[in-house]
C-alpha cells in the first residue's frame, strides 16, 4: 500500500542521478533525459511545506507496449530514482488512471502513445488540485484530438526523427539543484 501523497518534499535529491541515466543505457532519446531532469526538479517543486524527515516522492509511470519502449525506460528510472527517493509505479491500462489510483501518488510521468480520443477524466481534476504532471516526449502524441490533453500539455507532436542520446551530453548549469 502506498503512503499518502504529501505536497511537500525537503530535499531535492539529484547528486549524480544524470550521469548515472547516461551510463546505464546511452539509448534513451534526449527528450526523456530532459524529462528526467523536470522529474528531478519537481522535487523542489512539491517543497512547500516544511517537513521532519524527507519521504519518498511516488510517481506512476503511464507507459504502452509501443516503439518508444516505456518499460525499458521506467526500469532505467527506478534503477537509477529508487536511491534517490523515488519510487515509480509502471502501469499500460488507462482503467488504472482513476481518482482514486492518482491520489495515491505525487506525480503521474506519461510516456506513452495512447490512441484513445479522450484522456482519463481524472487527470485533468486531479491535476488542477495540485496533482504534478510529468508529459514526457510521446506524452504529447497522446489521445488525438483532444484539445483539452494538449492544452494541458501545451503541444501536439505531430512526428520526430529518432536521434540516440550518446555520452558526452553536459547538463546546462543551473539544471540541477543540490542541498
Amino acid at each position: 500500500m502506498h503512503a499518502p501523497p504529501i505536497r511537500g518534499v525537503r530535499h531535492v535529491v539529484l547528486a549524480g542521478a544524470i550521469s548515472q541515466v547516461i551510463q546505464t543505457s546511452k539509448m534513451i532519446h534526449r527528450h526523456l533525459l530532459t524529462a528526467l531532469v523536470t522529474l528531478l526538479g519537481a522535487q523542489a517543486v512539491f517543497a512547500q511545506a516544511p517537513m521532519d524527515a524527507p519521504r519518498r516522492l511516488e510517481v506512476l509511470f503511464l507507459g504502452d507496449d509501443a516503439g518508444h519502449k516505456p518499460l525499458e525506460r521506467y526500469r532505467v528510472l527506478k534503477q537509477v530514482l529508487g536511491p534517490k527517493g523515488i519510487n515509480l509505479t509502471f502501469v499500460e491500462d488507462l482503467s488504472n488512471i482513476t481518482r482514486e489510483n492518482l491520489d495515491l501518488y505525487d506525480a503521474l510521468l506519461v510516456y506513452a502513445n495512447h490512441e484513445e480520443e479522450k484522456a482519463p477524466e481524472a487527470i485533468f481534476q486531479w491535476v488542477k488540485d495540485g496533482g504534478g504532471l510529468v508529459a514526457l516526449h510521446s506524452a504529447c502524441g497522446n489521445f488525438h484530438p483532444s484539445k483539452e490533453w494538449f492544452d494541458l500539455v501545451t503541444l501536439e507532436l505531430a512526428a520526430h526523427e529518432v536521434e540516440p542520446l550518446l555520452g558526452g551530453m553536459e547538463i546546462p548549469a543551473g539544471a540541477v539543484k543540490r542541498d
